[in-house]
């Protein structure tokens, strides 16, 4: 559901906890190998099967069925496969309530063929589909009270549709004793399709009417990904990597729009086209003395679109200052390409239609950012990072206070873009992380942070993610239970997420306006100038764990959103009361499952 944009994000995570590995999240100043972003870097991997002995994995709960199988691909080699497969049940459960019918499944897998001399192939895979259906509202008279339809959702159907799949083949190879190299090709794919009919009823009291088409929207991304690099130690001073990663994009947006409730379709955005995204960079450590160690890179892109390169330079300095006690400073110049559709907005000017893409150029970011790690204990470390990002090229619309700092979902845009925008981002980031020992381990985090934008009329608001603070508390503890009369030791798990931040940002919206629109209107000159109450999430689940010889059985209860927060979604127009009024959503997840591993 890489639509819902709960959090930012999706609804759920399509990586299954059965096929992840090692993974690495830079938050700034990331090394010269990553490219085309200006915040962070999520670099997820798979893990290999285990070659031993098969094993299998099967998962059934309220929320759906979760398959996993892995093992060796021949007996006597290290060779092994590893595959995962989900399919969720909410869509059922919605559809027997007659309300919203979420529906998702996901595909992963991964081959590993070890090569000795001739190097180590993997290939790999991910696939995935959802949809959700959200019927209009029904008119309906229950224990005396009336459900009727009152803003613009109770009159809309959507049926909307997401799918993504990825495979890659990847091959490491040594060439001599210091010398790698690590070649990789992918293909991905991305679709998305919405429609939304308006529902005209035959009267306000039924539930029987015509369905008109009022949106159609609609996009295909694919990309065909090539990637070559090679690792150097040129001794126990010096390493260095360097390599070219090559994107070819193929892409197809459409989308149609009533303006009106009932009225005809009309186009504004219907293209299609390739391009491509060239990256190359080089990356070295320098160890200065024993205690101090230099990281230089160089990033250099080239897009397409608009034909524009830049060099992006990369520097950090880490000072181990004790054997449990390090700091660092890091520097990085980042940039990032807008989502496509972008490129082709048209405007119209004295020369007719324009699209942006000409002279738009890519978002750019410096990024400053100091550390302190502590290794308080074997298991207990402290991490402490501030930092400091200046953001310049940002897409702005001139005179306005629109800025795509603050952009998630667009697809209807007609104005001139222009690069005078600016943002900063700043805070301070704390962790007091311990692993698990001892039955338990726990995570506590909290951000102080600032964001701010300039927009095209040259003042400054804060950003749509300017919440200011946010914390979390992440922990659990593991009961060891021994069952002398059947010889066997269970396990009792019991984990906890607490996290606790300041509200969303809000907009004040122009009551007048909006009644004689019938729509919410946004004040422009006062973009983020609310703040919504501080919020509790808190996500708890308990485990009961079964040894036995030939297999472990868990049984589990995971709970989200205890506190039955509500999330602000936006605003919407009242035709009854004739105001605006806040929407909102209550998102839960409860499940209850069984999970047997032999």
């Amino acid at each position: 559901f890489n639509g819902g944009n709960l959090a930012g994000a999706g609804l759920l995570t399509i990586y299954s906890a059965n096929v992840l590995g090692t993974s690495d999240f830079f938050s700034a100043a990331f090394p010269a190998e990553y490219g085309n972003t200006t915040a962070g870097v999520f670099d997820i991997n798979f893990r290999n099967g285990q070659y031993e002995k098969p094993k299998y994995t099967a998962q059934l709960g309220v929320l759906g069925i979760d398959l996993a199988a892995e093992g060796p691909l021949k007996k006597g080699t290290t060779s092994s496969y590893l595959v995962n497969y989900r399919h969720g049940f909410i869509g059922y459960y919605g559809r027997l309530a007659g309300g919203v019918e979420p529906d998702y499944q996901d595909l992963s897998f991964k081959l590993h063929l070890p090569g000795g001399k001739k190097g180590d192939l993997s290939v790999w895979g991910i696939s995935g589909l959802s949809s959700i259906f959200t019927p209009y509202r029904e008119y309906e008279v229950k224990d005396d009270e009336i459900k009727q339809r009152e803003t613009e959702g109770d009159f809309e159907q959507d049926d909307i549709r997401f799918d993504m799949s990825a495979m890659g083949v990847n091959h490491k190879m040594p060439l001599g004793q210091n010398i790698f190299i690590d070649h990789s090709l992918a293909f991905s794919t991305n679709g998305y399709r919405s429609l939304t009919d308006w529902f005209e009823p035959e009267a306000d009291t039924l539930n029987t009417g015509t369905l008109y088409p009022y949106t159609d929207i609609q996009s295909r991304v694919s990309k065909m990904t090539l990637m070559s690099q090679v690792s150097h130690r040129l001794s126990s001073r010096l390493r260095w990597s360097g390599g070219i990663i090559a994107d070819w994009l193929d892409f197809r947006y459409q989308a149609e729009q009533a303006e009106q409730p009932k009225a005809e379709l009309e186009g504004f955005l219907d293209t299609d086209g390739m391009t491509y995204n060239l990256q190359i960079f080089v990356q070295s450590d320098i160890q200065i003395a024993q205690p101090l160690s230099l990281q230089l890179g160089l990033h250099v892109h080239h897009f397409g679109i608009n034909k524009e390169t830049t060099i992006e330079p990369r520097a950090g300095l880490k000072w181990q200052l004790t054997s449990k006690l390090d700091f660092g400073l890091g520097y990085g110049l980042h940039s990032r390409r807008e989502e496509l559709k972008a490129y082709f907005f048209e405007y119209l000017d004295a020369n007719g239609d324009v699209q942006n893409h000409e002279s738009l150029k890519r978002k750019k970011a410096h990024h400053f950012v100091a550390g302190l790690n502590w290794d308080i204990t074997p298991h207990l470390k402290v991490n402490i990072e501030a930092y400091y990002q200046r953001l310049f090229d940002v897409p702005v619309v001139p005179n306005s206070s629109f800025s795509f700092i603050n952009y998630t979902q667009l697809w209807t845009f007609d104005q001139a873009l222009t690069n005078e925008g600016t943002g900063i981002n700043q805070g301070i980031d704390f962790s007091l992380e311990r692993s698990f020992n001892r039955g338990y381990y726990f995570l506590l985090s909290a951000s102080i942070f600032d964001s701010k934008y300039t927009g095209g009329d040259g003042v400054q608001r804060s950003t749509l993610f300017n919440r200011g603070f946010l914390s979390t508390l992440t922990g659990g503890k593991e009961f060891t239970i021994r069952r002398k009369k059947k010889n066997r030791i269970d396990l009792l798990g019991i984990n906890c997420n607490l996290t606790y931040m300041n509200g969303q940002r809000l907009s004040p919206v122009l009551e007048e306006e909006s009644r004689t629109a019938q729509r919410a209107i946004i004040d422009p000159n006062r973009l983020y100038s609310l703040q919504s109450e501080p919020e509790l999430w808190i996500n708890a689940g308990i485990t009961y764990k079964i040894n036995k010889e030939d297999r472990t059985v868990t049984w589990g209860l995971d709970f989200q959103n205890a506190t039955l927060l509500q999330q602000w979604q936006g605003y919407e127009y009242n035709f009854l009361t004739q105001q605006v009024q806040e929407e909102r959503v209550l998102f839960l997840l409860p499940n209850f499952y069984y999970k047997i591993e032999f």
